[in-house]
């Protein structure tokens, strides 16, 4: 199981003791969240998100952080996006490279490169299409 997407709204609603609560009981394989979203559950810039196996934190076209629940960290660079079309779907494009990579055997850090070829091809596309 795979949770993304949660948007810093949604987070403030639904509260982030709640949340965080949520992810311990559920106890993912990864949680991916934005660098903003990784910073309103009140964490360490560095630190998992406690219940989950892998913490992905994006952050534009800044290097993804990789954790996992052993305390392992790994910045996986990302290269920079020549001639953006449109940013729609871009997150839902990480999220899917991601995901098709962890299902095809890859590791957390491969799949997190995985996700960045994604959205880097969404980025280049008009609308939320990986076609151009």
């Amino acid at each position: 199981m795979i949770l993304g997407g949660l948007g810093v709204t949604d987070l403030h609603l639904y509260g982030r003791d709640a949340f965080l609560s949520f992810v311990l009981l559920l106890r993912p394989d990864a949680v991916i969240a934005n660098c903003v979203e990784h910073e309103a559950l009140g964490l360490a810039t560095d630190s998992p998100i406690p219940g989950a196996t892998v913490t992905v934190v994006t952050n534009g076209e800044d290097p993804r952080l990789v954790t996992n629940d052993r305390g392992l960290c790994q910045l996986v660079p990302v290269r920079v996006v020549d001639s953006i079309r449109d940013r729609t779907g871009v997150g839902d494009g990480y999220v899917a490279g991601y995901l098709e990579a962890r299902r095809a055997g890859a590791d957390a850090v491969a799949a997190a490169g995985s996700g960045h070829r994604v959205a880097a091809l969404v980025l280049r596309s008009l609308g939320p299409t990986t076609r151009g």
